[in-house]
């Protein structure tokens, strides 16, 4: 088998970092390359094979693990580059995952080529091969869809299903396949739009929930995963049931993460949006209460820099919107929502667009609410909903009502300018 494509024109982008270029592995084409050349290389599920003993019999040719072993070297680099730059520094962790399991690969056939200090962690990952072919599938849908590349999370959604499928029942495997299914048939649902993906991230999600012990926090990731799928099918397809689901599953998640647990801020955030969801629906005024205290302590408690802390503080300025929309029009509770949407939507995020025009949404309010109204908030609203509007994509269902908006916000601040 000849080397694979994209291997050289790699090489050569690495060989510029060394150096000296150190943007040379951060651009689109570092990371057309890299995804392009993680395709090529990404055998079939061998459907017949994949039991736990039948794993061991996958194999890898020469040029395919010479090609995994310069991508784990790619993704050692650009986590090194992604730590020194500040708002992107959260990137770096997803590359050195993705490093972490091609050299592991790597090393079930070359153990002398990774390098030494890494040998103790990846030999502990190459040793479990279930869990390495999970990671190994979980990394090509996630860079299957960070890079639009939509058979190569198709293939990694292909290797978790025949995972999920083919080890055998009460096998804690088997349970972290079917966890890592739900959210990739979630993710590739948000993206793509069919139902059917949806409703089935629901089922393997509740599937890779059974026989997990009540306080376990791979049994709180599965029912995590359900609320967020079922929210999200209530919102866009109205079954009432699923919202009252979604909040009553999401309760479940949070009793099954330890007081301790690192992921516990992540899923009380969680909680508390899709709670605010069931308030928007009820119109219970207790059921908001209970939102914004959930994600008060979700911003309080999740590390700053964190990639989820900006959607956590945009849902947390949107329920204390919602607070003083529902209340006594308190001037405070809206300038706290103002600064938490400002400060969400200061952080670079995929829907950094959404968390734009909720801010700008929120300004035109202070300014239109305000005795004495602030032009600086009319010129701040019309700026960043401008933003939002060339931040969503074409096709993005809340760019029209944005749009909106922002010509409603300029013929005021033309009218003020007067």
């Amino acid at each position: 088998m000849a080397e694979p494509d994209g291997s050289a024109r790699l090489r050569r982008l690495m060989d510029r970092y060394v150096d000296g270029d150190t943007e040379a592995l951060i651009g689109p084409e570092a990371s057309g390359h890299a995804t392009a050349l993680l395709s090529a290389t990404a055998p079939p599920v061998p459907y017949r094979t994949l039991s736990a003993e039948g794993l061991a019999g996958v194999r890898l040719d020469e040029p395919v693990l010479d090609a995994f072993h310069l991508l784990a070297r790619f993704h050692a680099y650009r986590s090194q580059e992604y730590a020194g730059r500040g708002p992107e520094a959260p990137l770096a962790v997803d590359a050195a995952q993705a490093s972490a399991v091609l050299f592991a690969l790597v090393h079930r056939v070359r153990p002398g080529s990774v390098p030494p200090r890494l040998r103790g962690s990846v030999s502990e990952l190459a040793g479990d091969l279930a869990d390495l072919w999970r990671s190994y599938a979980v990394l090509l849908c996630g860079q299957g869809r960070a890079h639009g590349d939509a058979g190569l999370e198709d293939r990694g959604i292909a290797w978790l299903r025949g995972l999920a499928g083919h080890l055998p029942p009460g096998d804690p495997q088997r349970s972290d396949a079917l966890v890592g299914l739900s959210g990739a048939l979630y993710s590739r649902y948000q993206h793509r739009g069919n139902r059917a993906d949806l409703d089935e991230a629901v089922e393997t999600g509740l599937r890779g929930a059974e026989g997990r012990p009540p306080l376990d926090t791979g049994r709180g990731t599965a029912l995590i995963n359900v609320s967020l799928a079922l929210r999200t099918r209530f919102e866009h397809f109205g079954l009432p049931a699923d919202i009252h689901w979604a909040v009553d599953t999401g309760r479940r998640a949070l009793a099954a993460y330890p007081a301790d647990a690192a992921d516990r801020p992540l899923v009380l955030g969680t909680l508390g949006a899709t709670v605010r969801v069931l308030n928007e629906h009820t119109g219970n005024p207790a059921e908001l209460t209970e939102a914004v205290s959930l994600l008060r302590r979700a911003v309080a408690t999740i590390p700053g820099g964190h990639p989820f802390l900006a959607t956590h503080r945009n849902n947390l300025g949107c329920a204390l919107v919602r607070q003083y929309e529902c209340g006594p029009r308190d001037g405070p509770l809206l300038d706290e929502a103002i600064e938490h949407l400002r400060r969400g939507a200061a952080q670079p995020h995929p829907r950094r667009g959404a968390y734009l025009a909720n801010l700008g949404s929120a300004l035109y309010r202070r300014w239109t609410d305000d005795p004495r109204p602030r032009a600086a908030d009319l010129r701040e609203s019309a700026r960043v909903l401008a933003e939002a509007y060339l931040a969503l994509g074409p096709h993005d269902p809340d760019r029209h009502t944005i749009g909106l908006l922002l010509g409603e916000v300029r013929r005021a601040l033309r009218r003020a300018e007067e």
